[in-house]
């Protein structure tokens, strides 16, 4: 089949941001750092994640209660059907999005940060590795904590609880460390709690709503949205996908080509708007019916190979890096159950943890 200009423009901007996520990754694993240059870095990561949560927190306040600076982005384009509802909040309460545009993008940024700082704060033997001291370290993970809750961001929600549940049944440090994120999260909770009602915000109005359109989704009742996809649309993309991958099962349909093949092979149960869409809400099944069989191999090695990788550094590693690699082999479990949920396979920081993973067990066998 000839492809028209649409098709390959679709599949060279998504080539190009393979070719940038490979280069990242090569770079990445290839540097050759001591242990307080990781040090160094990792200190720079979490600072920024720490100033993007604040300025959340911030977002938060100033959107709910017109503070200076709040930005609301119906008050600087024309919002999308819909956007209103989905992409700002529920019950009145405006979720922040800080930098990164939409809420659910702000949960997710900051989990992995979050992961690995209740790791180095719990573990580490003298609990001041990350930065000096342990007052900082915990202040730290309280604000982390406190941004990701009020981002509202149900995938990353569900992709914490997975973890806390998978390492409560894995070993004795892992249930330790699971114990300690719960009672961080209280704390939290209780914390966001006396704000809320000393403030009169809305959030556990919005708890309510938002629990409500989940049972709504979990049950498949209401309209297929491609705003904020309800169970049965997430169904409907599945089932795109699969019925378009059985015709092309080992080296699949090609990068961004499911909304101009997909209608193809779509069952007539689908929503018409969904295949023309051409999105799939689970990473591996985007990359199953994009590269096939051996594209889906081949990107499931390098994960699980990373996992691998991490697990040796936990178990053969001295102090700190044996935390940090036992930090990290959550935060890539976590990354790959959120990619049942959505994302591009192709996004940038899944490939940093995937480098950040390499560095740390190159420093861990020079150790």
């Amino acid at each position: 089949i000839r492809w028209g200009a649409a098709q390959w423009g679709e599949f060279l901007t998504l080539w190009l941001q393979l070719v940038f996520a490979t280069l990242l990754y090569l770079a990445l694993a290839n540097l050759r750092l001591s242990t307080p240059q990781l040090r160094s870095l990792l200190r720079f990561w979490i600072s920024v994640a720490m100033v993007v949560a604040l300025y959340g927190l911030y977002q938060t306040l100033a959107r709910n209660l017109n503070w200076p600076l709040a930005y609301l982005p119906y008050l600087h384009s024309k919002p999308t059907p819909g956007a209103l509802e989905w992409g700002l909040g529920f019950a009145g309460y405006v979720r922040p999005s800080s930098v990164l545009r939409e809420p659910t993008y702000l949960g997710n940024y900051l989990l992995a940060p979050l992961l690995i700082t209740a790791a180095l704060t719990f573990f580490k033997g003298d609990r001041s590795w990350l930065f000096k001291s342990k007052q900082r370290n915990r202040a730290s993970l309280l604000v982390l904590f406190a941004a990701f809750v009020v981002s509202f961001a149900l995938a990353g929600y569900i992709t914490l609880l997975a973890v806390m549940l998978i390492a409560a049944v894995w070993n004795r440090s892992s249930r330790k460390w699971a114990l300690h994120i719960v009672g961080i999260a209280v704390v939290v909770f209780l914390l966001i709690t006396t704000v809320s009602w000393a403030l009169d915000l809305r959030f556990f109005d919005a708890i309510a709503e938002r629990f409500e359109q989940v049972m709504a989704s979990v049950t498949l009742t209401g309209e297929v949205s491609t705003v904020d996809p309800s169970g049965r649309a997430r169904l409907q993309e599945a089932l795109l996908a699969l019925s378009t991958w059985t015709h092309h099962p080992v080296v699949g349909i090609g990068l961004n080509q499911l909304q101009f093949v997909g209608g193809l092979y779509a069952p007539e149960t689908i929503s018409l708007r969904l295949v023309e869409r051409g999105y799939t809400h689970n990473m591996w099944l985007e990359v199953l019916v994009q590269l096939g069989v051996m594209g889906f191999l081949f990107f499931g090695l390098i994960w699980f190979q990373a996992l691998r990788m991490m697990w040796v550094v936990f178990r053969q590693g001295g102090e700190p890096l044996r935390w940090l690699g036992f930090a990290f082999f959550f935060v890539l479990l976590a990354t790959m159950i959120r990619g049942l949920m959505g994302g591009p396979f192709t996004f940038t920081l899944y490939w940093f943890y995937l480098g950040m993973a390499s560095i740390i067990h190159r420093v861990a066998r020079r150790e």
